[in-house]
């Protein structure tokens, strides 16, 4: 894909973004009805389960959570933060992956369940990869060229059909 097929450009080159896609646009509305009724719970949403009842200050991870989420799903809509608003969902997804996700694999391999998580979360933090690559500008394509070029997005593109199937 051609970077000038990922955004547009206006007369000055700069870039100028709105809606990237109907599903950048679900995306962000997702997160942001996730961040309130997690706000609103005071619990995990669905997307954030997984944390055992015995961590320590697992309500205020629950809280932190519905917030990454709303001020996310918020951030993505803003051309100013968007970058930002990514990075921060897919740094979240990636480490919930690896410390709530992953070991539960580890203890219950067999179980539906676990797996309907994992691939929940690999989804969510594919989408974030995406979008990250989508909205990266020079400074993080110079320094994260394997996550934000285009052979990044074409991976995490990869990722998400895999695990969509």
């Amino acid at each position: 894909m051609q970077q000038a097929d990922r955004m547009n450009l206006n007369s000055t080159g700069a870039r100028a973004m709105g809606i990237a896609s109907l599903g950048h646009a679900i995306f962000a509305a997702t997160m942001i009805i996730l961040g309130i009724l997690g706000l609103i719970q005071g619990d995990f949403t669905p997307t954030w389960t997984g944390v055992p009842k015995g961590v320590p200050a697992r309500e205020v991870l629950a809280y932190l959570c519905a917030f990454i989420s709303l001020v996310s799903g918020i951030g993505l809509l803003c051309q100013s933060v968007a970058v930002i608003a990514s990075r921060l969902l897919l740094s979240s997804f990636l480490v919930w992956l690896l410390l709530f996700r992953v070991s539960l694999i580890f203890c219950a391999p067999t179980a539906t369940v676990a797996w309907w998580a994992l691939a929940n979360t690999a989804v969510m933090a594919a989408v974030s990869w995406m979008l990250y690559a989508w909205f990266a500008g020079d400074r993080d394509r110079q320094r994260l060229s394997f996550a934000t070029g285009n052979k990044g997005l074409r991976i995490a593109r990869m990722r998400l059909d895999s695990l969509c199937l």
